[in-house]
């Protein structure tokens, strides 16, 4: 088999994956590249490249193939033409080398060749026409749909028009000092953090093994960054890997409790503690079932949640045959919450966070806790002095909430996180 058709065909196999069983890209790219062991860095490069914008764009592809295509098509011939028009279209491949290939593909997977090679040629004829496609949200799934009624028009146009935009590498440091003397070429610097501008392998970059920094979405950073209260505290964090939120917390001195259900990401964490030079006592429990004598100031839930605020790094989300079960994923961010009460001081604090900005997620969730805990009262995210550009994230109600956008000229994930405050 030629090299370019068998590539094309482990991109189909990849998302066919994903789209039949549900299962996360990482997982479905894993298992399928690993089978083929002969595969060069930069031909996994192009697949990984191929695969994820055939489902950043597939709201637009399937627009396109609505005016081309007489029925709705079956699942291997839409998922062929999905990754070949994103070739084309999207990521400017040879006109001929794609629509040849995808032949060859369409023989191997019992699709109709001549349709495959029909579709892609009329498609050409209009190349420039058909690259401004563009996609509302009530092209998005229902589910989505129906979870954000309550988001504002303009929250969900942003949403839309920063979709199929992968956001940037994102670095927070230990300390100031440390930022100070990062120096590689590819960044820009805030008053606590790093974007990084081109793409590099992480450990490549200045200082990794110096433990001065880790790798953590903007957005992800904000909760404890704009919680100066919380320095030097007795800390548990419920859901703490990979563990961004548990090294900002160390960062400003506190003693952290880091737990985690997933064994695997235990070790990520531990590694990363290891590589940092931070301690912290760890334990591998299901949260609702983890028993500790000890009381804490905080408590962090950096909640399970749909995650459709990291959609761009995740697009599979909106890819999958089936929807989020987002009554369970409610469930269990409300068992959280109230385990977390068991936890606190007088005066404690929780800090209830999720990666998503659907309602039944965040503010549905506010709602529900303080109507069953009677005994705890909102605490409002304060403003830090001479931070005006980071101070804009947290709303007039206090708490930070908003759509994955730009900040400046950097695109950063959604977010949503709410502060609550035990008064006896």
């Amino acid at each position: 088999m030629k090299k370019s058709v068998k590539i094309r065909l482990i991109v189909f196999k990849i998302l066919l994956e994903i789209y039949k069983k549900s299962s996360n890209f990482d997982n479905s790219y894993n298992k399928i590249v690993k089978k083929n062991i002969n595969i060069s860095k930069n031909d996994r490069s192009l697949i990984n490249n191929v695969c994820l914008n055939s489902i950043r764009f597939q709201f637009h592809i399937t627009t396109i193939l609505n005016q081309y295509l007489k029925k709705k098509s079956k699942t291997n011939q839409h998922i062929l033409l999905l990754s070949a028009i994103t070739q084309l279209i999207f990521l400017n491949f040879k006109d001929y080398a794609v629509v040849n290939d995808s032949v060859e593909v369409a023989k191997k997977i019992k699709v109709n060749p001549g349709l495959i090679n029909a579709v892609l040629k009329n498609i050409l004829t209009n190349k420039d026409r058909v690259a401004k496609t563009t996609i509302n949200h009530n092209m998005l799934p229902k589910w989505f749909n129906k979870n954000t009624k309550k988001l504002h028009n303009t929250d969900k146009n942003i949403f839309i028009k920063n979709f199929y935009k992968e956001p940037n590498l994102h670095l927070v440091f230990k300390n100031k000092l440390s930022l100070k003397n990062f120096k590689d070429k590819h960044f820009k610097s805030t008053a606590t953090s790093a974007f990084i501008i081109d793409s590099k392998k992480i450990n490549y970059l200045d200082d990794y093994k110096k433990g001065n920094w880790w790798v953590q979405d903007f957005s992800s950073m904000l909760p404890i960054f704009l919680s100066p209260e919380i320095s030097k505290k007795n800390i548990l964090d419920l859901c703490a890997a990979p563990g961004g939120k548990l090294f900002q917390a160390i960062s400003k001195g506190s003693a952290t409790h880091a737990n985690d259900i997933n064994a695997n990401k235990i070790e990520i964490l531990k590694s990363n503690l290891k590589r940092l030079k931070f301690n912290s006592k760890i334990s591998n429990k299901n949260a609702l079932y983890l028993n500790i004598e000890d009381k804490f100031d905080v408590v962090l839930i950096d909640a399970p949640c749909t995650a459709v605020g990291t959609i761009r790094r995740n697009p599979e989300i909106f890819f999958k045959k089936n929807t989020p079960d987002i009554i369970s994923l409610v469930n269990l961010q409300r068992n959280l919450l109230n385990k977390a009460c068991s936890f606190l001081k007088k005066n404690g604090i929780i800090i209830y966070m999720a990666c998503s900005f659907l309602y039944e997620e965040t503010e549905a969730q506010i709602e529900y806790f303080l109507e069953k805990h009677k005994e705890f009262s909102m605490l409002k995210f304060e403003k830090i002095k001479n931070e005006k550009n980071i101070n804009m994230f947290i709303n007039d109600k206090g708490y930070i909430f908003h759509v994955p956008k730009n900040y400046g000229s950097f695109l950063i994930d959604g977010f949503f996180a709410v502060k609550f405050i035990k008064n006896v």
